[in-house]
């Protein structure tokens, strides 16, 4: 007798997900993966980092 392999699909109702078709790879994630200005991203770094030092938010900023 002989054992073969087999490949089961089962359909199965998918739900859309909410975020489905936007774009997240066009935010960066990190300081360092935004492009240029640095400069702006220096003052940013030291924003955020004076914000957790104080243990407060970061006030709000308008990125453009």
């Amino acid at each position: 007798m002989e054992v073969q392999d087999h490949i089961v699909f089962s359909e199965v109702a998918r739900v859309p997900d909410a975020n489905e078709g936007e774009r997240t790879d066009l935010r960066p994630h990190t300081f360092d993966e935004y492009p240029g200005q640095e400069r702006v991203v220096e003052n940013l770094k030291i924003y955020t980092q004076a914000a957790k030092l104080r243990g407060k938010m970061l006030d709000h900023v308008l990125l453009h």
